[in-house]
């Protein structure tokens, strides 16, 4: 795929779309080690870097595959406009160690410590392969979550016909606190609060009995003639 200025000057200030971070850094020259001021902008894992915002990118840094290392605190540094009154640069380099020693290293600063961290995370995450390391972490993260044994239900305990006779009797006293019911140990009696019809007693049914055998009826004689006939 070819790619002209044109379409890098499109892409780097195509304003529908935030880019990760902008700002100006110094940024010291290849043939020339002074530091020049440039407008940065990432964008996915490209920087750009101009003269000023919404103009013609001068360049642009492939972020792809590169280290970002901190370089340390240069006091007094050689700018190339002496109007500007810098005391001190953090510096920090973007290179490419995998790929041999005769690539080019830009190196690149701010004045305050909190810019430069901030610029140096920003285009460390930036790239598509710590992209792809993350994604790779994660989704093991989450096999591992997902593939985590579950502990089977542990087995109930049948419980004995005495525990099954007190948890109805229980039971039963809730649905009916009105109702007196009589555990196991006391005889398994069910007292429903009705009294039982009155039976004759057993001395009662013996004289009745006696009386009854004693009291034979006479016969008269007319009669007992009939019975014979």
């Amino acid at each position: 795929m070819k790619i002209n200025d044109n379409m890098l000057a499109m892409y780097a200030n195509h304003r529908s779309r935030k880019p990760t971070k902008e700002g100006y850094l110094f940024k010291r020259g290849e043939i020339n080690q002074q530091y020049q001021l440039r407008h940065c902008v990432l964008r996915a894992n490209m920087l750009f870097y101009s003269e000023g915002p919404n103009q013609q990118p001068l360049g642009v840094i492939i972020l792809e595959g590169a280290t970002v290392d901190f370089l340390g605190i240069e006091p007094n540094p050689k700018l190339v406009n002496k109007s500007l009154n810098i005391k001190k640069l953090h510096l920090f380099v973007i290179q490419w160690k995998a790929y041999g020693q005769n690539l080019r290293r830009y190196t690149l600063g701010c004045e305050k410590t909190e810019d430069i961290d901030d610029w140096m995370n920003k285009i460390v995450m930036s790239s598509y392969s710590f992209m792809r390391k993350v994604h790779t972490e994660l989704k093991k993260q989450l096999d591992t979550l997902q593939n985590v044994p579950t502990r089977p239900p542990l087995p109930e305990k049948r419980k004995s016909f005495e525990e099954l006779h007190e948890d109805l009797r229980q039971r039963i006293s809730e649905m009916c606190p009105n109702l007196n019911i009589i555990s196991k140990s006391d005889s398994q009696i069910i007292d429903l609060g009705i009294d039982e019809p009155n039976s004759p007693d057993v001395e009662d049914v013996e004289e009745e009995s006696e009386n009854n055998s004693g009291s034979i009826e006479a016969v008269e004689p007319d009669q007992e003639e009939t019975l014979s006939e």
